[in-house]
């Protein structure tokens, strides 16, 4: 996904594993190749949202098309945009003018995404997989919690 630069569905794989249902299979882990978890520690800290996603930010600027970013980052610039910044300002005489400034600020926001759909990218459809991913089950976060339970179970430390 890094390679693709598909940074959207990488977050959701990184944010996947990183939920405490799978964090805290401890055990699990230990048999992961370290390779596996040195490449899984780098991803989190590329996607880590300290300074408001510095070194995500980084990365994308320098990602060649096509590239699919974390839309989420988007979300929160436009939100702080819009309600840390009023509609209207004063103008001479105390007249009530639009906030251009506001307006040209969400106005790069929503250019940056629209320069992202410009370049495609090129898959061709690969069945079963397609149908695989189609129908997978949904399963809420007790129901996984549970199932890492299964998996590892509690250890009650002696007092």
């Amino acid at each position: 996904l890094k390679e693709m630069n598909n940074y959207n569905t990488l977050m959701g794989v990184v944010a996947g594993l990183s939920m405490s249902c799978i964090n805290r299979l401890k055990t699990s882990f230990a048999q992961v190749d370290k390779k596996h978890t040195e490449a899984l520690e780098r991803l989190r800290t590329v996607l880590a949202p300290m300074s408001s996603f510095k070194n995500y930010r980084t990365e994308l600027t320098s990602a060649k098309p096509p590239a699919l970013p974390y839309l989420g980052t988007y979300l929160s610039d436009l939100t702080f945009m819009e309600d840390g910044n009023p509609d209207y300002v004063k103008g001479p005489d105390d007249q009530k003018l639009i906030n251009f400034t506001k307006r040209e600020l969400i106005n790069k926001v929503i250019t940056e995404i629209q320069n992202y759909q410009k370049e495609p990218y090129k898959f061709a459809t690969a069945e079963p997989l397609k149908s695989l991913l189609e129908a997978l089950p949904h399963t809420d976060d007790k129901d996984l919690f549970d199932l890492s339970l299964v998996r590892e179970p509690r250890v009650v430390k002696p007092t």
